[in-house]
């Protein structure tokens, strides 16, 4: 029999209270939408991203993690237990790709980039373009704001800065994809502690079939 992978044990051991608690985060979009855009958020097997319309056509992506595991890069199993347990440097990446931002060039493009870790499912959520735009500027200067020391990592394809915000198992990078989503007026219930995403009432391609119950 195949022995699991050890990075694997241990975040089962380590997420299994969340999982028997059914921690992944519901997402129900506003109502009554005056004047609806698409934005998306991916699920990735271990953490969820968000992708936003830009004004010029381009689609922005938003990852959260943290510093030494996603932008340095030190992300081998034996380190997982302190990336979860003891709180350290957060970290905010970014990329841009062509648009249009519907469901099929997002799916599209992110087969296409292939980066790791692999896209596993993505949900589309309508919501007013406003909101989305208002999202997009907090989070591009959020981004901005400590670009002075970006690392482009090209296993990843995301230009990652440090964050004011420290990582924890009680800070991930699900629980603050879950606050963009609540920025964009949708209501999120659930702790959000793991990647297992739902969406009430709004499209979802075929590719959110295939949901996810892990963490970052």
């Amino acid at each position: 029999m195949a022995r699991m992978p050890p990075l694997v044990l241990v975040s089962m051991l380590l997420l299994a209270p969340a999982w028997i608690g059914g921690c992944g985060m519901t997402i129900t979009p506003p109502a009554d939408v005056s004047d609806p855009v698409s934005v998306f958020i991916a699920d990735h097997g271990i953490h969820t991203s968000l992708l936003l319309p830009r004004d010029d056509g381009r689609i922005a992506q938003f990852a959260y993690s943290q510093w030494h595991w996603a932008a340095l890069d030190q992300d081998q199993w034996y380190r997982s237990p302190f990336a979860l347990l003891i709180p350290n440097d957060g970290t905010l990446g970014r990329r841009d790709f062509p648009g249009p931002c519907d469901y099929a060039c997002v799916h599209d493009s992110l087969e296409k980039l292939g980066r790791h870790p692999p896209m596993q499912a993505l949900y589309e959520v309508r919501v007013e373009r406003a909101a989305a735009a208002e999202v997009l500027a907090m989070l591009d200067a959020r981004w901005e704001s400590q670009a002075n020391g970006n690392i482009f990592n090209e296993r990843r394809g995301l230009t990652f800065v440090r964050d004011a915000t420290r990582y924890s198992l009680a800070h991930n990078c699900n629980h603050e994809v879950a606050s963009w989503v609540r920025a964009l007026g949708c209501r999120v219930s659930g702790a959000a502690m793991t990647a297992d995403v739902t969406v009430r009432n709004g499209p979802r391609g075929p590719a959110a079939a295939a949901q996810s119950t892990r963490a970052d």
